[in-house]
């Protein structure tokens, strides 16, 4: 059968689960205002994986190589309808339920139907995307369907995508990537809560909290005022939150960078990202206007600093050159996923979310899920309303923290 090496993004994914940090899924939850033709559904998510053929494939591991290897799969493996009118609980089911990337395939698609709607609940193995390539494939989703509306016989060409790092530092001078090689800054240590989170592993939740469009285009208008971005806000009202409930006097927050600006094409569907870390002390969290005017160039700043690219670079040679047992050793050392988190997926273009006429009423993405004490909040913007979540595998004493949590950073953000 067809393989393909696996990538050192992916590898760096599966190691965090290994490590039992996350459990390197990806989650994302659409209404959809009708019921679609399920026959179509399977013929598209087929179509998907011409484009990502990982998608159908198993995940295989030996001491020395990683690889993806692909296999045929029943409709059952990947698509399932569960007919019901009480349909949250068995949203929050099949939001949490987990892949066997051993045995694929790497994405599963489940159709929660009531009499009036259906909900897709869409779980993909992170190893293959991050979140922008997420979106990527669920306006793909949606783009294929329609075109099956239209001619049943559609198809596209199977074709092996790039999804290298090598893509991004192709980019890069020489000497860019000789101080990435030689740059000697050693980060330092990441200052986190003490969390009371516990933990139970056989209890995994996904929780979101929505901000409303006025509220959100307050936010906009107050970003735009201050001349910040709204991810500043997020980032900020977060640490905030968090030191208003923990009483915290310093803490580091992590945000993925898509690092997608640094190529030349639009990429395939692949995980490109590198992290950046923002710190807060002391009277950072007296008030949000005054962190946001007093930090806001310190953040500018950071965002265009390199920095973060220098290990994945490091690791991208390793992967290369080296034996597979010492790549894997050099990112235990060199990489590790940051406690405390926000990712922006950013906004979800509901024009892109067609599926043959038939509209998307409400969407929100979700990252990995956590384990103790490992916090994210992921963050989502559909029709002008921005929706806050987190994920655990937590206690229900966990479930209402994180709650307090996301309430806490709706009510520092501004708003009227």
């Amino acid at each position: 059968m067809p393989h393909y090496k696996a990538e050192s993004s992916d590898i760096k994914h599966l190691i965090s689960s290994e490590n039992h940090k996350n459990d390197h899924h990806l989650h994302a939850y659409l209404e959809v205002e009708g019921h679609l033709d399920l026959m179509l559904l399977e013929k598209t998510i087929r179509l998907l994986g011409n484009k990502l053929p990982h998608l159908f494939c198993k995940f295989q591991q030996t001491k020395t190589s990683a690889k993806w290897v692909e296999a045929d799969f029943s409709a059952q493996n990947f698509i399932s309808l569960i007919e019901t009118e009480d349909s949250n609980p068995v949203i929050q089911q099949a939001l949490t339920k987990k892949l066997n990337i051993l045995t694929g395939p790497q994405i599963r698609v489940t159709v929660i139907r009531t009499s009036q709607k259906d909900n897709l609940v869409i779980i993909l193995n992170h190893m293959l995307a991050d979140g922008a390539g997420f979106k990527q494939l669920l306006y793909l989703l949606a783009e294929f369907y329609t075109k099956l509306v239209q001619n049943p016989d559609f198809t596209i060409k199977k074709e092996a995508p790039s999804r290298s790092l090598n893509q991004v530092f192709q980019n890069f001078s020489l000497a860019q990537k000789w101080h990435f090689l030689t740059d000697k800054i050693t980060p330092s240590p990441s200052k986190n809560p003490n969390y009371p989170l516990k933990g139970d592993d056989s209890h995994p939740y996904i929780l979101r909290v929505k901000v409303s469009n006025e509220s959100f285009s307050w936010l906009k208008a107050y970003a735009k005022n201050h001349g910040v971005t709204i991810n500043d806000c997020l980032v900020t009202a977060f640490s905030i939150a968090l030191h208003n409930k923990l009483h915290t006097a310093e803490l580091d927050i992590d945000c993925p960078i898509d690092l997608r600006k640094f190529t030349k094409k639009t990429p395939d569907i692949t995980n490109l990202t590198a992290n950046l870390t923002f710190s807060f002390r002391g009277s950072d969290f007296e008030s949000l206007e005054t962190t946001l005017l007093k930090k806001k160039e310190i953040f500018k700043a950071k965002k265009s600093d390199l920095q973060p690219l220098h290990k994945f670079y490091l690791l991208e040679l390793i992967y290369k050159f080296l034996p597979y047992r010492v790549f894997k050793k050099q990112v235990q050392k060199r990489y590790n996923i940051p406690q405390t988190s926000l990712t922006n997926m950013g906004i979800i273009d509901d024009k892109l979310l067609d599926f043959g006429g038939i509209t998307v009423s409400d969407v929100f993405i979700s990252g990995s899920l956590k384990f103790a004490p490992y916090f994210q909040v992921a963050v989502t913007t559909f029709r002008g309303e921005l929706s806050l979540s987190t994920n655990l595998h937590g206690t229900e004493e966990d479930y209402r923290f994180q709650l307090a949590i996301l309430e806490e950073l709706k009510a520092v953000l501004p708003h009227k």
